[in-house]
């Protein structure tokens, strides 16, 4: 089920996509709207959050704009990779065990990911995202 929300959250990035009365079932702790300038400097302030020892799991709930999963850590189920998107697929399969991303770009916004564990072509991640909502 958190998969299929993932994929539709990612899918509905833009709030003119979303249909009336779903709007609820898209919320988070964060419902900041953010540029694309701004969005940048709110995933680098928690980026310097993760590295001064926050934990990832805490930042994902408080700040992850991604309504799928920010209350469970920001973690995406179990996939595989090659339904992601690439550049989010290319961050991961750069990534070692438990090791978090630096912020990068996708066409949904501004994400940290970290990678929990592989098994093949399937991967357990996690995630913050930031939207842009230019």
């Amino acid at each position: 089920m958190k998969l299929i929300l993932l994929i539709l959250s990612l899918l509905l990035v833009s709030d003119r996509l979303i249909a009336q009365g779903a709007a609820d079932i898209y919320t988070t702790n964060n419902p900041e709207r953010y540029n694309d300038s701004l969005a940048k400097q709110e995933i680098e302030k928690i980026y310097s959050m993760l590295l001064s020892g926050n934990k990832f799991e805490t930042l994902a709930e408080k700040y992850s704009q991604d309504p799928s999963n920010f209350n469970d850590g920001g973690k995406i189920d179990w996939c595989s990779y090659e339904i992601l998107d690439p550049d989010f697929q290319k961050i991961i399969l750069g990534l070692k065990l438990n090791e978090s991303s630096k912020p990068f770009k996708t066409q949904f916004g501004y994400h940290i990911a970290q990678l929990l564990d592989k098994k093949g072509k399937e991967v357990l991640t996690r995630h913050i995202l930031i939207r842009i909502w230019d």
